[in-house]
């Protein structure tokens, strides 16, 4: 009886340290002293439930189309105006965006100024990363020219709005998605032409 009560007690010590480490996760400690998760099964969950969250919402971001409004309401003539776009083209197993490359979404290049021209049309809701460029005629070097868009998960918008004001030598910049302001430069000094 007493052989019997060891042994069970021997075999359940045993199983109870075989289970924990195919149940626990394993960390490892990197250079800077934080503790990282390597492998678990919760985080292969958590990547699976993020890869279909991330497919559904590629789903319907290839069904939606989304509006982008220009406008000039400055004293000066834009041109080489330039609006760009990268598209989410899959998610991958981690269930990341997998963009493509930069576009230019407008067909049209240049703006009249005093607010007598409104351009608007419409894009692609797989575009999640935006660029902007302009130029002014006989004034400042394009006064604005770069990214202003990187929150490529942030899809619920549905307006980009450009205005454009100012003189030829003070032009100001407005770029909005839907109420909120990203961009407000005032009295753009020169750049360079960005490009992708």
């Amino acid at each position: 009886m007493k052989k019997t009560r060891v042994l069970a007690a021997l075999v359940g010590a045993l199983m109870l340290t075989m289970a924990i480490p195919f149940t626990a996760s394993a960390h490892t400690e990197n250079p800077s002293g934080e503790t990282t998760e390597t492998c678990s099964e919760e985080s292969e969950l958590e990547r699976s439930l993020r890869y279909d969250q991330r497919q559904r919402q590629f789903e319907k971001l290839c069904n939606t189309r989304k509006l982008v409004s220009m406008r000039n309401d400055g004293l000066f003539y834009a041109k080489d105006v330039k609006l760009y776009g990268r598209k989410v083209i899959g998610v991958n197993r981690r269930g990341d965006f997998v963009l493509g490359g930069w576009e230019q979404l407008n067909n049209q290049t240049t703006l009249h100024g005093g607010g007598f021209e409104f351009y608007t049309f419409e894009i692609s809701a797989q575009y999640v990363e935006f660029a902007f460029s302009y130029d002014v005629t006989w004034g400042t070097d394009y006064p604005y020219s770069g990214v202003f868009w990187t929150d490529i998960y942030n899809t619920d918008w549905e307006l980009i709005s450009i205005v454009l004001s100012g003189g030829c030598r003070t032009a100001d910049t407005w770029i909005r998605i839907n109420d909120n302001t990203i961009v407000n430069e005032l009295d753009g000094s020169s750049h360079n032409e960005w490009r992708p």
